[in-house]
């Protein structure tokens, strides 16, 4: 075969064997924003988590809330991870209608995950996982100082890559029941939100993905969806960057475009939802 053979065969296998390796090593998890992909690591992996996920914004004055987390993410087989956690969080509300003043905040509670992976991408048409997150809040986002609030989040994370190591998308259904108790209160308040989204992400480098997500969410009185108070649909960017082998940063941006509550008039939900929610995430394994 002459030389000019070869590089012409080069330059076709080339980069479709770039395009496997990439695909490898992919890990889809944190690729979409709010929405999460179906990959939760190998067994034996080790991470440690740290985000910071802000609630941005009421009908008026200011509303800022700041949740910190710190997970320990722990593979302990092929399908089944942990990952227990702190929380810290700060809030400044001043102005916001129905809301106290209030500005203040410290460790607010913990939390516990457990995800198992049904489906792997690579050997099904697409990649599903299972998971719920427990939570133990002790600090009242509403402005009034201290609670005790237990929520779970339900949901089911399903991905698939449309071009392969290069394009994904990933639709996300969850259940997040939840009680509440403020001091001084007789009953615990019952609530629950369901949630549909669904979330595009595409390789502009290396080691680089952009992407956008849209989220839609109902609030409800009572865990069983016994009556609606109020939903939201949101949509913005979202980027995943691998600093290094052990290192990842992932960030998303949503705004509301839509929404509605029952008891305030507007076109946006800006009584059980934030005109803004954004988060940011750093992920170091080791």
């Amino acid at each position: 075969m002459k030389w000019d053979h070869w590089v012409a065969a080069l330059c076709v296998v080339a980069p479709l064997c770039v395009g496997a390796v990439r695909a490898e090593d992919l890990d889809s998890e944190h690729l979409f924003g709010f929405t999460e992909g179906s990959d939760i690591g190998e067994k034996g992996e080790k991470e440690g988590e740290f985000g910071i996920f802000g609630r941005l914004g009421k009908q008026s004055g200011r509303y800022v809330g700041l949740i910190q987390s710190n997970e320990l993410k722990l593979t302990l087989t092929d399908n089944f991870r942990i990952a227990p956690g702190v929380l810290f969080s700060h809030y400044n509300i001043h102005g916001a209608p129905g809301l106290p003043n209030y500005s203040g905040g410290g460790v607010d509670g913990f939390s516990f995950e457990m995800k198992y992976h049904v489906l792997d991408r690579d050997a099904a048409p697409f990649g599903l996982t299972l998971a719920m997150a427990s939570a133990y809040s002790r600090i009242d986002p509403m402005g009034s100082g201290r609670q005790s609030a237990f929520g779970t989040n339900i949901f089911v994370s399903l991905d698939k890559e449309l071009i392969r190591g290069k394009f994904l998308g990933a639709i996300n259904l969850g259940w997040a029941p939840n009680v509440t108790q403020t001091p001084g209160a007789s009953r615990w308040e019952r609530a629950s939100d369901l949630s549909l989204s669904g979330a595009l992400s595409w390789r502009i480098a290396e080691k680089v993905f952009l992407g956008g997500e849209v989220r839609y969410a109902r609030t409800f009185d009572g865990l069983t969806f016994n009556h609606s108070a109020g939903h939201a649909l949101f949509a913005g960017p979202n980027f995943f960057a691998r600093l290094s082998d052990k290192v990842w940063i992932a960030g998303v941006w949503n705004f509301q475009v839509a929404g509605k509550t029952f008891t305030v008039p507007g076109s946006l939900d800006l009584v059980n939802y934030e005109r803004h929610q954004a988060r940011l995430r750093l992920g170091v394994s080791f």
